[in-house]
This record gives C-alpha cells, structure tokens and sequence, in this order.
C-alpha cells in the first residue's frame, strides 16, 4: 500500500510532474539532441539493443528541435529494423513538429516513400517522392548548394520513381483481374443482436431458474425471445449464453471493446497506455508520464487521462484498484447523458427498462461480488483501498461525487463492490514472448500485460473443455467458436485450469480462485486428456486406451479408463516405471542443451541423440496420442532444424500436428503455432510444394484464431511468393535464399 503515502504530500502539479527527470535520462537527451542518427551511421549502429527506447524517453522529455529530431532519429533506427509501419508514424510527427529543421525534410520525405513502398502503397510512395523532389528544387531555386548527401538523395529518388511507376501499373492491372475475387472476399461485420450488446445474433442469454424467481416476473420468458427461464443440467448457473442456432467453428460469437483496462506497471515504458500495442510511442501533451501512439488513441483516453494527467497519485496505486477507479471515471460520462431510471429488479440482472443487456455500468455493477466467499483479509484490504481512494478521489475532484450523485459513503461502497468483483471477472491480456529471439531454437512463454474488464464476455461460464477461443486486438477481444456448437447448447470459456491437470487439481483451483464447484462435463467423466507428466498407458489389457497412474498413498498402478491395477513391485511395472524416469531425464537434459545451443550432431550426447532416444522409449511406452509423445516429437523435430536437417525434421512435426490437433482441435492456439513452425521447416528445406500447401492451410486457420496477425499473413505472403517463383524457375539465379528463425 505505498501509493497511499502520497495523501499527505498534497496535490503533484503537472508542471513538476513534467520537469521531474532522472539523471540518467537527461545525460540521453543531451546526447541524442545534437546528434542525427541518419547523418552518421558509423558512429551508432542502428540495431543498437535499446536505441528505440532510448529515443521514446528523450523523446517524452524533450521539447523543441531536440524532440523533433529525436523523431527523425527513431524513424532511422525502426527502418534499419525493417518495422516500416512505425517508420511512417514517426515520420508524420517529425514533419508534423513546427521545430523541425528545413533542410532535413527531403530525407524524411525519402524514408517514408521507402517504407510505403515495402508496405506495398505505392501510391502514398510516390507522393512522397514528389515531395521530396520538390524541396530539393525548392533549395536549388533559392541558391543553396545542396551537400553530397542531398545530391545522392535526388540520384536516388529518380530512379526510384520509375520502380515505383512500373509497380503501380502492374499492381493496377492485378487489381483489375482480381477485382470480383476481391469483393468476395471482403470481411464481414458481426451481426447485431438487438437483445445483449457486442454478441452476435446467433446468441441469446439465459438464466438459472432460481435467479428468474427471485428477481424477475413470471411472464418474462413468454414475453422475450433471447431471455428465458429455461433450466439447464446445472443449477444456480445464473446467467450464460446458449446458441439460438447453430454455431461453425470460427464464428465470431461476441466482439466487445474494454469497458475498463490498466496497462502492468512494467509494460508502460514500450505500450501504447490505451491499446495496449508496441508502436513508436508520444508523450502526453500535459504530462511526461502518459504515452500514447496516435491523437485517436489520446482523444478516445480523454474520459479517464483527463482525471489522471498529472497526479501522481494514480501511478502508484495497484493496478485492479486503478481499474475500479476507471470504472467509475467511465460511470461518470455515461451518467451525464441524460438517463431514465431503471426498474430495481432489472437493474439487479444488468438489464434495462426493455429487458436489453447494453454492456454498460449497470451491466457491470451486476456482476457478482462473491463478498461471503473472500477471506477476510482480502476484504479488510479492500475496505482500506475504497475509504483511502474515495477520500483522495473528492479531494482531487469536488464535482466527482455531484455528477454521480453520489457522496463519499455512496462511492466507497461502489469502489469496495468493484474491488471485490475483480478478482473473478477480470481478463488478462497475454502475449506470446520468446526467451531468445536471435537463436534458432527458443522456448515460449506467456506474459500479461494488462488487466481488462469485458461485460458482455464475463456472461461465459467455465468449462475444462471450452467451445470458444479468445483472441486479442489491442482493446478488443474477439472470442470465436473453436467446435461446433449445436442449437441450445451453451457457449462456455475457460478461466484457466483446462484438461491438461486432473480433475480434483483443477476444481481445488476453481474453488479457491472463483468460488464455485465445476461440474462442466469434463470434470463429471473424471476427463485427464494429459497429465503435467508423462504416464505409461496400460498393459493389462490390450484394448485400453487408459494410462497407468499412480495413486498417493498406494503402492500399486492404477488405470483411470478400465480401473484395473497392479503393483509397483511386479516386474512388468518396475521395468516400465524405469523406462519411463529414464525417458523423461533424456527429455529434460535434451530439451536444456538444444536451448543453449551445445554439442554437435555427430556427438554421443548431442541434443538430437537424446531426444531420440526418448523418443523410441515413448513411443512404445505412452499411447499414440498422449500429448507428451507429441512434445517429444516437436523437440526432435526442432532438434534436427537447429542442425540444419529440414528434410528430417518434417515427419516428427507432422506426428507432432496430428497428436495436438487430437487434444486441442484443429481451430485451435497450439495447433496453428505448430503449422507456423512447419511452414517455416518447409521453407528451410526448399520443400516447395509442401510448403505451399502448408501455408495455405496456416494462412486459413490463424483466419479463425488470430486474424490481426497482419504481419505473420505477410510473412506467410512472402514466403509463398518465393516458393511459388521457385517452382516457376522465375528467380533470380544469384538470390540467396534466407534462413527463417523458428
């Protein structure tokens, strides 16, 4: 709780809060400021580790031509990183900045043409090469005598206009055929339902009869068609989405915005503080805090920066605290709208006056608090947070509490009722990070990066084997149909724990984590798809698909499918309980020498005779389909593309697919991560054919999982035009062909 010692160092000016800078950054902008990257690459590589950040902080605490140039100066160092879409905003705000110098306008001007024409919009390419060109006359005109480096500048531009011209005419003439194709292809927007907000039309809310009775009239299932009393196999479900009818997998069932959302503390310096994306960052135009990656983004945070800017108060409060104030501050400019006052009963379900779930405050006011089942130091801490922030809240802003209507004992009972709603409706946002980038074999993991609150997304419960998959856009998510969801059935999500633990791990999780006892069809069928460690299957009977487990406490195997046993000391067990620890220590000493990189091929302990030899052992000890066999199979399939062995490693990456797609379904996250990799080993291998297949296969499925991947669609893009002139004989016969990183 240390951001509350700052109640009693009275209110930050935001002139401090912009003057405020440490030693270490002022030293940077001291050195940046003089300094044009473009003009002197040899003195400062462009690939630098940490130059962007570098330029974003003198960038935040500069002002004048050193801000202006330090603009310029990151555009440089992001096309030498090949990331062209955040050259060109750069590039918009150092010509946009009064303070830029004049005479270095051309070379901005080039640059930006150069990164439209790699992003293919050769238009706005050309445009800019016109303007480049009409500064350099401009100067000849005046009588300056242009440098060397304008001179090679219009040199270059000259000949790059012709590349362009002839490539827009061709990309004319491709439009022209392609035109019909085009139009069929266009995406198409989610349907509205009149009835809850941001869901598609093929959803409809239901509740648990128990919630009907108490809350609603009798009559209001005769009377509605997307809300009924229908009672379901569970009771006291409360309220859950079913299909009306029919749902494909990879249908857009709900697409909702943030209602509210806080960026981690440690993901400020290189996000965008509103959507969340790594772009190239500027500051807030009253504070050297807030950082945002264009006016649309600024403008859409005025509802809360504008209460924020400036105090430091809020920088130093937990995140979920800070989301419970952003959902008030968001209250707020729906309460100034003129608003009719809701029926009690409906208000309590997150329904309006016409029975309409609108995603709105009431909506997540509605959301369950679970006050009796919070320990009591959690919620003596979020009593302490609500009186702490409601006092300074009224101290910063007398009118708060007028606009709402509300005085401080109302608003610390709002904040309290959110504090302790976050804890079990939250979403985190995560993003896929790889621990090494440059080498060729990384391991993955997953980061959060912010704290979200979705309304409408929130009516999901739980299931351990979940119909739908999220996807992530910035502020939006977008959660699909990952199976086929017949008519009536309910649309569940998964919080968390899924099939990969046993069923008693996974409901103790649900139980201390959301407060309630799973009993989705995964969890009644006693369903373990794979276990956190490898388990032999079984060999007492040869039609059992089971697998031997050992039980706490026991001294004997058991069967989770046929529940037959047999004891640890039988020579049939010790010998498979022996393969298997010796399979799993070759796995792990494997897996850890392939990630740094040790050891050749031909070497008795290599990366790559390890995991064979694991897997032989695995493959005659677990099922076909047991998700550890597949691991294996992945490791030894990047095990051979670490040694440069292509051609080798495909078959396990296939075995590898097949396996995933076994547990997870084809629409599914580690499915499509497994295709990408194999697009990348049939590239590697000059496996054309198969490698066309294979990307067009990637391209359709990361369609339905992630479709703002904008950059992998160009890569797959590239990597198939190359194939595609590989087979066609159309290359050039001095290309190099490139290596892909995993």
């Amino acid at each position: 709780m240390d951001w509350m010692k700052h109640l009693h160092c009275g209110l930050r000016t935001r002139r401090m809060c912009c003057t405020v800078t440490s030693r270490f950054v002022k030293q940077r902008i001291c050195t940046l400021k003089c300094v044009d990257l473009s003009m002197a690459p040899q003195q400062l590589s462009y690939t630098t580790p940490g130059l962007c950040v570098l330029h974003t902080k003198a960038i935040c605490r500069g002002r004048g031509v050193t801000q202006a140039l330090c603009y310029g100066n990151r555009s440089a160092t992001e096309q030498a990183l090949g990331k062209h879409a955040n050259v060109i905003v750069d590039c918009d705000w150092a010509l946009r900045h009064p303070s830029y110098p004049r005479d270095k306008r051309c070379k901005i001007l080039q640059r930006r043409a150069a990164s439209y024409y790699a992003l293919g919009r050769i238009k706005r390419a050309l445009k800019n090469m016109s303007e480049a060109q009409a500064d350099i006359d401009q100067q000849k005109v005046s009588g300056a005598k242009l440098s060397e480096e304008m001179c090679s500048i219009e040199k270059q531009l000259k000949s790059s206009v012709n590349v362009a011209t002839a490539a827009l005419q061709r990309k004319r003439a491709k439009r022209q055929r392609n035109k019909q194709s085009l139009q069929t292809r266009a995406l198409q927007e989610l349907p509205n339902n009149e009835n809850i907000a941001n869901a598609s039309e093929a959803v409809s809310m239901h509740f648990d009869n128990i919630q009907v009775n108490k809350y609603l009239d009798s009559d209001i299932s005769e009377n509605s068609d997307s809300i009924s009393s229908k009672v379901m196999s569970a009771s006291n479900r409360g309220r859950y989405l079913v299909a009306k009818r029919e749902i494909h997998p990879g249908e857009a069932v709900i697409e909702e915005d943030a209602y509210s959302a806080v960026l981690k503390r440690e993901e400020e310096l290189d996000r965008c503080h509103h959507c969340f994306m790594q772009v190239p960052l500027m500051p807030c135009p009253r504070c050297a805090y807030a950082r945002f990656c264009s006016d649309k983004c600024l403008t859409d945070a005025a509802w809360y920066h504008d209460h924020e800017c400036g105090h430091s108060f809020f920088r130093s409060m937990p995140t979920l605290v800070l989301v419970a104030v952003r959902i008030l501050f968001r209250r707020q400019t729906e309460r100034i709208q003129q608003r009719l006052a809701l029926d009690p009963k409906l208000e309590t379900l997150g329904l309006n006056n016409n029975r309409q779930w609108k995603g709105q405050y009431d909506s997540v006011y509605s959301l369950l608090p679970h006050y009796l089942d919070h320990s009591s130091k959690d919620l003596a801490a979020n009593v302490w947070h609500a009186v702490v922030c409601t006092q300074s809240l009224h101290r910063m802003f007398e009118t708060l509490g007028n606009i709402d209507g509300d005085n401080k004992q109302q608003l610390a009972r709002r904040l309290f009722h959110h504090l302790c709603q976050l804890p079990t409706n939250v979403y985190g946002m995560f993003e896929v990070v790889s621990s090494n980038k440059t080498a060729r074999v990384s391991s993955q993991s997953q980061k959060r990066i912010s704290e979200v609150v979705y309304p409408t997304c929130s009516l999901l419960n739980h299931s351990c084997q979940p119909n739908t998959l999220l996807n992530y856009s910035g502020r939006k998510l977008t959660i699909r149909a990952s199976a086929r969801i017949p008519v009536s059935s309910e649309i569940t999500n998964c919080y968390g724990p899924d099939t990969t633990t046993s069923t008693q791990d996974r409901q103790r999780t649900l139980r201390n984590t959301y407060f309630f006892l799973c009993k989705c069809v995964a969890c009644s069928q006693n369903v373990l798809k794979h276990h956190k460690a490898a388990q032999p299957r079984c060999i007492l009977s040869p039609e059992c698909e089971g697998t031997l487990q050992e039980v706490p406490g026991q001294t004997y195997l058991q069967c989770w499918h046929c529940n037959c046993t047999v004891e640890k000391t039988e020579p049939s067990a010790k010998s498979i309980l022996q393969q298997h620890l010796l399979a799993r220590c070759l796995y792990f000493d494997g897996t850890d020498l392939l990630e740094h990189q040790r050891d050749e091929p031909e070497s008795i302990n290599s990366p790559l005779a390890l995991l064979l030899h694991c897997l032989a052992i695995r493959r005659e000890l677990l099922a076909p389909t047991d998700i550890w066999l597949g691991s294996t199979e992945q490791q030894v399939a990047v095990a051979h593309c670490h040694f440069g062995e292509y051609q080798y490693a495909a078959p396990y990456m296939l075995n590898a697919i097949m396996i995933a797609e076994h547990h997870y379904g084809f629409h599914s996250t580690p499915v499509a991560r497994s295709y990408k990799m194999l697009c990348t080993i049939y590239f590697n291998g000059k496996m054309l054919q198969e490698g066309r297949d294979a990307i067009a296969k990637t391209t359709a499925l990361y369609k339905v999982v992630a479709p703002n991947k904008v950059k992998l669609f160009m890569k797959l893009a590239r990597m198939d035009a190359l194939m595609s002139a590989a087979l066609n004989n159309t290359l050039d016969p001095h290309f190099e062909w490139p290596n892909l990183m995993n």
